[in-house]
Formats: C-alpha cells, structure tokens, sequence
C-alpha cells in the first residue's frame, strides 16, 4: 500500500526483498532506530472508571458498589 500510494520510494528489486522478509528480520533491523526514537513496546494507560460508568450493563439485582463482599 506505501509503494501503491507513493509513501515509500524502493526500486522494484528492494520491494521484493523488504517483502521476503520475516517479521523478526525486520525487528532486528530496526531494533536500533526504534531506541534512538525512544519506542516502547509497552502502553502506559491504565485502566480506569471513566468506561466503567458508560457501559450499562444488567443484572439479575441492584448493584451495590459501596458495600463490601459477595453477598449481602
């Protein structure tokens, strides 16, 4: 799609070999640039109660989020 959309500029030969390549070839190799660019793998969102409050859900009682423990 980057070749057909004018994204990426590689000779014909080149596209061949970047796409004979394996997915672990292609993360050794740009193992370096993605350090110096500062990428992590690794999100760094947590989850909250934002979401929680905005998915309704429905059970077979009143919920009770202020009371501790399974039962009442």
């Amino acid at each position: 799609m980057l070749l057909r959309d004018g994204e990426l500029d590689l000779s014909d030969p080149g596209a061949e070999l970047l796409i004979s390549m394996s997915a672990a070839t292609i993360d050794r190799r740009l193992r370096n640039a993605k350090a110096m660019s500062g990428f992590t793998d690794r999100s760094h969102t947590k989850p909250g109660s934002l979401l929680r409050s905005q998915i309704p859900i429905q059970t077979w009682s009143e919920w009770d989020e202020n009371q501790p423990g399974l039962w009442r």
